[in-house]
């Protein structure tokens, strides 16, 4: 698909056309600015959160998804804040990374939330919300239901979030959950005796023309030792979780803009996978020892008729 000028409409991001329609794609934050007024279809990610912090983690929340339709939009200058995947900025020490949730994505007046991190050792072991729910616990927390507003002739449609895979707090092996997607609830762990992960949710499928992925998957939880299965990410670009002792590693989930990385074999000590950029994916749970996955980066779509 050709890039092409947008002078006698729009500037900002990065502009691609696709039969009748215009698209402005902001992987990082920026200006959309309008020369004239124009009806838009917009599409808001949240960055995904980052697994727990060490040993043995639950998978990172993705990131909230905000759709709206028919919005008219005035001519004018409009800033585009894109969320950071979580453990992605301001690091300090190796094991703590500061910023574990993911950013919020804010434009239009909207926040598309940033995904929660897993739980870890010490915190238990559960998967982070979706869309801006709270770190991991024994429980799993409560993630945010998806609301639909009308209002001045456009439609928003929020996913934002759901829960987290619970752990089974103090039981053998540690077992963890997945993280909770913009698309569904993360399963708890594996019903496997040797500490399995539970998997990352699912992203939410957008048909938005050339751009029809799945946005906000879950990280899989990690896996502590002897032949567990780690937890796989959810569809939508969550990172892979960690691989236990003899075991084997999570997938990274597929769909999103870019994909994550797989779960790393460590031994017993495999970190987790990273989620793919621009995905609001989830990183992938940590086997023992080891550190979680940072989460995916946000993303504004915006398309228009050219």
């Amino acid at each position: 698909m050709p890039i092409i000028g947008s002078a006698d409409f729009a500037l900002g991001g990065e502009v691609e056309t696709s039969g009748a329609n215009t698209f402005h794609t902001f992987k990082t934050s920026g200006t959309f600015s309008l020369l004239t007024e124009k009806t838009c279809d917009i599409l808001m990610v949240g960055g995904g959160g980052m697994a727990g912090k060490i040993d043995t983690t639950g998978g990172g929340g993705g990131g909230c998804v905000i759709h709206i339709t028919s919005r008219v939009l005035a001519a004018n200058s409009y800033e585009i804040i894109v969320g950071h995947g979580g453990g992605r900025i301001n690091v300090g020490l190796y094991w703590y990374p500061q910023n574990a949730a993911g950013g919020d994505t804010i434009a239009f007046g909207e926040t598309a939330t940033g995904g929660a991190s897993g739980g870890y050792t010490g915190d238990g072991y559960d998967g982070g919300n979706g869309g801006g729910g709270g770190q991991g616990t024994w429980s799993g927390g409560t993630g945010t239901a998806p609301t639909e507003q009308v209002s001045g002739g456009h439609t928003t449609n929020i996913y934002g979030g759901y829960d987290g895979g619970n752990s089974i707090g103090g039981q053998s092996n540690f077992p963890t959950g997945g993280g909770g997607g913009a698309g569904g609830n993360a399963p708890g762990p594996r019903d496997d005796p040797d500490d399995p992960g539970g998997d990352g949710a699912p992203g939410r499928r957008i048909d938005f023309g050339i751009h029809n992925y799945y946005w906000g998957g879950g990280g899989g939880g990690g896996a502590h030792y002897g032949s567990a299965q780690a937890g796989d990410g959810g569809v939508g670009g969550g990172g892979g979780a960690g691989k236990g002792e003899n075991g084997t590693a999570g997938t990274a989930g597929t769909g999103g803009i870019t994909t994550g990385t797989n779960g790393q074999i460590g031994n017993g000590s495999g970190p987790g996978g990273y989620a793919g950029d621009n995905t609001g994916g989830g990183g992938g749970g940590a086997g023992s020892n080891s550190a979680g996955g940072f989460g995916g980066s946000g993303i504004v779509i915006v398309r228009y008729a050219t």
